[in-house]
């Protein structure tokens, strides 16, 4: 049971996902414009905002009002350092299981288990229809060890752990009522929270500062298990209140390394269905990743969901970037030059973000078994090939920084409730290069 609701969330949030195509008045460019801007010599970390410290400002005094619309303050905060990364996804994350455990619960793992030594769960497959632990071996994800609690008869899973061996995460305790209506979408990140305090389920109040600081400590101690170079930190924060005025909360966790947060809105994953798969590659021959963490609170300083749907990875190179750098400036002048006059942009929120995406030689190996084999047919190797290949435990990714520029499309309903909790088009411009990539009508991972 737990193994069908997981791979169906999996599932989910990759369709949701799927790109369509670039509206052709953001395509195509007028006819005599210049194909590119010349960058300049390029500046480094230190000056990445110069002459555009005021972004409204700066949007004015060239004249680009009329296509680039702040919705929003703007607040930037530049890192002392910003790198190329290699990152690698976590190989046998399963034998982190005892210690994610114990950080959850509360409780010491062993005693609750009964057994002396962590490998004695692989033999607990026979326990699949009862409460307690088991190994499953997960065909297309890796081996997972799994905790399943729940107090009905016959067993319904109202409280489960699972963590395989690519570091997908997901825990998550049903018992919890998360109904209520979405009024607003707070944007944390390095932006200050505002004043405000909520009631709890359980008749608490919390500030959303302390809030914001609970949940992130607990994030940072639980992925904190697998590898401490990155940091966790409250991303969008989306309110649900109930009719009887008390509230949850759904968390987008932004994972940052040494400050910068990484893109968390774009998956474009080819093996869930989407069309005409090489169309949407911002890159030759490579495939989008996109790092999500999610948590659920309905305390203030407890967590009922977590989930980590793409795994977990570790950095395993750096390379410093120290000069030659696109700067903010002239990212939004080769917006202007790339983009039809005829666009209006409502620009919600500016990042300077890492994008991460990995070689797609294995997803095109992937896509022909898929056509031409039939999975009971397929051996152990090519049915974990065709499964998610965010979750292949070593699989290596890049990261990159970019100027991203977020473009949300907050639909509301009736009552005037989000009808979701976002839709989100974006631009990215390579601080490195200067390359502009659109992601129009494409929809965030939720």
């Amino acid at each position: 049971m737990i193994k069908k609701k997981a791979v169906i969330l999996l599932s989910a949030a990759a369709l949701l996902a799927s790109c369509a195509d670039v509206p052709d008045n953001v395509r195509n460019k007028p006819e005599g414009q210049d194909s590119e801007v010349a960058v300049g010599s390029g500046v480094t970390v230190d000056r990445l905002l110069e002459g555009a410290e005021d972004v409204s400002a700066y949007i004015k005094e060239k004249g680009y009002g009329a296509k680039f619309v702040l919705e929003s303050d703007v607040h930037i905060d530049l890192p002392e350092q910003l790198y190329e990364l290699e990152t690698e996804t976590v190989s046998e994350a399963q034998l982190k299981f005892p210690e994610v455990y114990s950080k959850l619960f509360g409780r010491d793992f062993y005693e609750d288990s009964g057994v002396k030594d962590f490998s004695e769960l692989m033999h607990y497959s026979e326990h699949i229809n009862e409460h307690g632990y088991f190994f499953d071996d997960w065909s297309t994800m890796g081996s997972s060890i799994i905790y399943a609690g729940g107090d009905c008869e016959p067993p319904e899973y109202t409280m489960y752990l699972d963590v395989s061996t690519g570091g997908f995460l997901f825990f998550r305790d049903e018992r919890y009522d998360t109904a209520g209506s979405l009024a607003e979408i707070i944007n944390a990140g390095s932006l200050p929270l505002p004043d405000r305090e909520y009631t709890f389920k359980n008749g608490e109040k919390c500030s959303l500062k302390a809030l914001a600081e609970n949940t992130e400590k607990k994030f940072n101690e639980v992925l904190g298990s697998f590898t401490d170079q990155y940091s966790y930190r409250a991303g969008m924060i989306y309110p649900y209140t109930a009719e009887d005025g008390t509230c949850w909360m759904y968390i987008d966790m932004e994972r940052c390394y040494k400050g910068v947060p990484f893109c968390n809105h774009i998956i474009v994953d080819q093996l869930y269905g989407v069309p005409e798969p090489k169309k949407n590659y911002p890159v030759e021959g490579r495939m989008q990743y996109a790092p999500i963490y999610i948590a659920e609170v309905d305390e203030p300083d407890h967590i009922f969901d977590i989930d980590c749907p793409n795994g977990i990875d570790k950095v395993i190179s750096e390379t410093e970037l120290s000069g030659g750098l696109v700067s903010l400036p002239q990212a939004l002048d080769i917006m202007n030059n790339e983009l039809s006059p005829k666009i209006e942009l409502h620009i919600s929120d500016i990042r300077l973000c890492y994008m991460c995406d990995y070689d797609s030689a294995d997803v095109e190996a992937a896509l022909k078994v898929r056509e031409t084999t039939n999975y009971q047919d397929m051996t152990k190797e090519q049915q974990a090939l065709i499964g998610n290949p965010t979750l292949i435990p070593g699989r290596r990714y890049r990261a990159y920084p970019v100027w991203e520029f977020r473009l949300d499309r907050r639909l509301r309903d009736k009552d005037g409730f989000f009808l979701q909790r976002e839709a989100c088009d974006m631009i990215t411009v390579d601080v490195r290069t200067g390359e502009l990539n659109t992601y129009f009508d494409c929809i965030s991972q939720r």
